[in-house]
């Protein structure tokens, strides 16, 4: 500083150019940058080019053959002469093995790869839906829709590891929800579907109509994920070290009783809503046609 206050030319300071001052680029930052929303545009041409349209399809085509049991029941009851024992067997030979199926289903695609347990769960479930429609006997019926659910059971093993390993992890749980879409919808619009043909030409014409766009549909499905396990073997990354115990090991004990719970309480909500087209043709009065098809709005719930 001189004389009078002034800044001596020699001794001027040299100031840091302006500018707001950078933050590192660590793991933090990074994740953030992740995280962040993209092109909205961009990721639906990702969504409509890649396989998770296919996949919410493939749900869809799982399910459209499930839907048809309970809200074509009273149509089955009529044909058969059934009480609600025997119709109670009927939609009981799917639910149990459908659910017995689930147990070696992931076990089988950890086996055999997941390609295999997707077809069955929708090529397979659809051929023993045609098969219901051709059945000529109570026994036959009961052994179709058995095979059915059995079939059915490695689908959900099998797809949702798949699909985590089609889209990037920030975007995971939108996948697996879009995913989720499918089976609900195929439960709203099979029901529609099948009142509307069953009302011509009888509830087996349901189930031969409505498996033959699935049993295409499976045959495609298994092609092209055939082709794309052949692309991937030729740039298979390398294998990484298996994870070490985390707290997911440590709740195993607690969510094999939230397990149970709930699916106590959805075996108690599934066997009342089994009989719901009944109660409104017999106690409502509601017409087979009407009862089927009030039922796809309580699946839309």
């Amino acid at each position: 500083m001189g004389r009078g206050g002034r800044i001596h030319p020699h001794r001027r300071l040299r100031l840091p150019p302006a500018g707001p001052p950078r933050e590192p680029a660590g793991p933090d930052v990074l994740q953030r940058i992740a995280m962040e929303p993209r092109d909205p545009a961009g990721a639906i041409r990702n969504f409509l080019g890649g396989m998770l349209p296919l996949f919410v399809l493939a749900h869809f085509s799982h399910h459209l053959l499930m839907a048809l049991t309970t809200p074509l029941s009273p149509m089955i009851r009529s044909d058969f002469a059934l009480d609600y024992t025997n119709i109670g067997l009927v939609i009981s030979a799917f639910n149990l093995a459908y659910g017995i199926g689930q147990l070696p289903g992931g076990w089988l695609a950890d086996r055999f790869g997941p390609r295999w347990m997707i077809t069955l769960g929708i090529w397979g479930v659809a051929l023993a839906g045609f098969l219901v429609g051709l059945s000529r006997s109570f026994a036959m019926m009961v052994f179709f829709l058995a095979l059915m659910g059995f079939l059915g059971g490695g689908y959900h093993p099998a797809a949702p590891p798949m699909i985590s390993s089609l889209v990037e992890p920030v975007r995971r749980g939108r996948a697996l929800g879009l995913h989720m879409i499918g089976g609900g919808a195929s439960f709203f619009l099979s029901p529609l579907i099948a009142m509307a043909i069953a009302a011509y030409w009888g509830w087996r014409a349901s189930f031969i109509c409505l498996a033959l766009p699935a049993l295409a549909f499976g045959i495609y499905f298994h092609w092209l994920l055939r082709n794309r396990e052949v692309r991937r073997s030729k740039e298979r990354e390398p294998r990484s070290r298996p994870a070490e115990e985390g707290p997911a090991q440590r709740l195993f004990g607690p969510l094999i009783v939230v397990i149970f719970l709930s699916t106590f309480s959805a075996a108690v909500l599934f066997a009342v809503m089994s009989f719901i087209p009944l109660f409104l043709v017999d106690r409502i009065g509601y017409s087979k046609e009407t009862a089927g098809t009030f039922f796809a709005v309580i699946y839309s719930a």
